[in-house]
């Protein structure tokens, strides 16, 4: 059976997308529950501007979904699969 490198294409996205430590610090944060791009700027010490960057990609990955109150956009884990990723790469990186 022949597997085409192009049909992993999708999954290679989803794992670039992950592989970036701003990424996960802000999805760590998001773990926690729902926010806006203000306070997870000032709980990361990444600045808004690369905040807004990081969460657009994100979104795009279908790891975050947003809900709109006002003029405020609050930014929530998309589904349980994302924490249950989280705590499988925990126990990875723990046992080495």
């Amino acid at each position: 059976m022949m597997v085409r490198h192009e049909q992993f294409d999708p999954h290679a996205e989803l794992y670039k997308v992950l592989g970036n430590a701003k990424r996960i610090a802000i999805i760590r944060l998001l773990q926690k529950g729902e926010m806006a791009v203000d306070d997870i700027a000032k709980n990361s010490g990444i600045s808004k501007s690369n905040v807004s960057q990081h969460l657009m990609h994100l979104r795009y990955a279908r790891v975050v979904k947003t809900r709109k109150e006002g003029t405020s956009v609050y930014y929530r884990i998309a589904n349980e699969d994302i924490h249950k990723l989280c705590g499988v790469i925990d126990k990875m990186v723990s046992s080495q």
